[in-house]
């Protein structure tokens, strides 16, 4: 279930629309079994994914953008992460 719910994040970040309360749904469960935080739980796969996205997406936007851009782009993503 967990690498289900990461792809389901991957395709939103990537522009995809998803069903959000189906996602929200499932973190839930996640919580109430005890399996979202702690060691080897769904909240360690998901900032290390996080982490892999960003890392990987900066490098990209470096590449292509100047420092204007660069910083457009990364408050954008902020707001998108906060919803």
């Amino acid at each position: 279930i967990g690498e289900a719910i990461l792809d389901q994040i991957r395709r939103e970040r990537e522009g995809e629309n998803i069903n959000r309360s189906m996602m929200k749904c499932l973190v839930r469960m996640l919580t109430s079994l005890n399996l979202y935080s702690g060691s080897n739980r769904f909240e360690k796969l998901f900032l290390t994914s996080t982490g892999d996205y960003y890392a990987t997406e900066s490098q990209n936007q470096l590449k292509t953008a100047n420092v204007s851009e660069y910083m457009i782009h990364v408050e954008k993503r902020l707001n998108e992460e906060i919803e």
